[in-house]
């Protein structure tokens, strides 16, 4: 039989209706919350405050460019800004490819040098799509010396391959020989971001003139009143141990004050790190914990030793920053290379 419904039921039910429309909104606003967590960056509001986005050029722009999220950069001085980020780079936000000139006869030193500009305007990094890039107060930026020792070279990236922490650090070379061997070791890691960068006046594009080897320079062992009879090159100023300049050497200190000055005032990309910068050389080797203890020590330094200028991770003193107002100490200290000069600064510059 069948059931009648009656005038009673079909009536409008106001409270059914609320609470459907309750239930329609509640599920749009938890379907909103989902889309706003899936797609936030992870980082919180005030680091953003001082992000740096190194938008990476179009191919043909080789001028790097920075742009923050802000109409205009803000200064990173202060504390207030100790826990920001000062670079980002996102991973896969970076479509620029990378041209690598190989096959450049090490004769033709014209090209060598036409290379050199291109690679030290164009700042290019390698590994952004993987790894992106964030640099911070607490981060450690690694700069390796290189000159052409490519069997040491290999050595060292084995043991930074190790490195705890490694692929959030940028790992920059710094060459004074132009050579395809060793822009092919670099080519290869793959385990962190990497940039080269190479030395413009070195004796490999100066090869008889300073500062590399001239005709008419003083052997290394003339005696200085022989070297005044044949009138050669700097006769008057022979070393304290009365030898004369050897280009070979002499460069090591020369690239190792324009690889400093390179980094800290012509890469963008460091423009406003402030963060720690590990100095090497290609035949260093490196401990598993070496950022982790390097964080440390500064930690340490922060509170315990507020004057102290220099970090030591090995042997031999070194910076993570230079003072451009000891330029002329530097420079005029009668040494070869950069380590023994430091060590003069240290002590008859910087005393305390």
């Amino acid at each position: 039989m069948p059931t009648l419904t009656s005038p009673l039921d079909m009536r409008f039910r106001p409270v059914r209706l609320i609470r459907s429309l309750f239930m329609i909104v509640l599920i749009l606003f938890v379907f909103l919350n989902l889309h706003v967590l899936m797609n936030f960056e992870p980082n919180n509001s005030d680091a953003y405050d001082r992000t740096l986005l190194y938008k990476l050029r179009h191919r043909n722009n080789l001028k790097a460019h920075v742009q923050t999220d802000r109409s205009q950069l803000q200064d990173s001085d202060g504390p207030e800004n100790s826990s920001k980020v000062e670079v980002l780079i996102l991973p896969n936000q970076y479509n620029q490819t990378f041209v690598s000139r190989h096959n450049i006869p090490e004769h033709n030193l014209t090209q060598i040098k036409l290379e050199i500009d291109r690679r030290n305007a164009e700042q290019y990094v390698h590994n952004l799509q993987k790894y992106g890039l964030s640099l911070g107060p607490e981060s450690v930026v690694i700069v390796v010396q290189v000159h052409d020792r490519a069997n040491y070279l290999k050595i060292l990236l084995d043991s930074l391959r190790k490195v705890k922490g490694i692929e959030k650090t940028l790992l920059i070379f710094s060459h004074d020989v132009f050579s395809e061997q060793l822009n092919s070791i670099v080519e290869t890691i793959d385990f962190c971001p990497v940039m080269q960068i190479f030395f413009p006046v070195s004796a490999q594009l100066h090869p008889k003139e300073f500062p590399g080897e001239h005709p008419n320079d003083c052997p290394r062992n003339v005696k200085k009143d022989q070297a005044l009879k044949i009138k050669c090159n700097n006769a008057n100023h022979p070393d304290k141990y009365g030898h004369y300049r050897e280009a070979k050497y002499c460069q090591t200190k020369h690239h190792w004050f324009w690889k400093l000055f390179h980094v800290f005032d012509q890469l963008t990309v460091m423009k406003n790190y402030t963060g720690l910068v590990l100095l090497l050389e290609e035949d260093y080797y490196v401990a598993p914990d070496v950022i982790t203890i390097l964080q440390m020590m500064n930690h340490l330094k922060k509170k315990d030793c507020k004057d102290c200028r220099m970090l030591t991770a090995g042997n031999y003193d070194k910076t993570q920053s230079y003072s451009i107002n000891s330029g002329k100490e530097f420079c005029n200290f009668d040494d070869y290379n950069w380590d023994w000069t430091l060590q003069h600064l240290k002590y008859e510059v910087y005393p305390r």
